[in-house]
């Protein structure tokens, strides 16, 4: 029902349409609850860096997007 941050999920079995069942996400505030968990609990471990999303793995995904934002000739305002 909302691709970014989903509220329910139907799922429909492809031979037994009559066993559908909707399941419900677990109340949220923002839809970065399991995110801020997981920094918490590496605060907590004395870690200087989260294994959920490794320092490495930030910089990847940063590296794609400035790649994909220079293929579109999309700059921010003050770069």
């Amino acid at each position: 029902d909302n691709i970014n941050n989903p509220l329910t999920i139907t799922v429909t079995p492809f031979r037994k349409p009559e066993e559908t069942k909707t399941y419900h996400a677990p109340e949220q505030i923002t839809g970065f609850e399991d995110e801020v968990q997981a920094a918490v609990d590496a605060i907590e471990r004395g870690q200087v860096e989260c294994e959920a999303m490794p320092h490495d793995e930030t910089v990847r995904i940063m590296q794609l997007m400035d790649d994909i934002r220079a293929k579109w000739g999309f700059k921010y305002p003050g770069e």
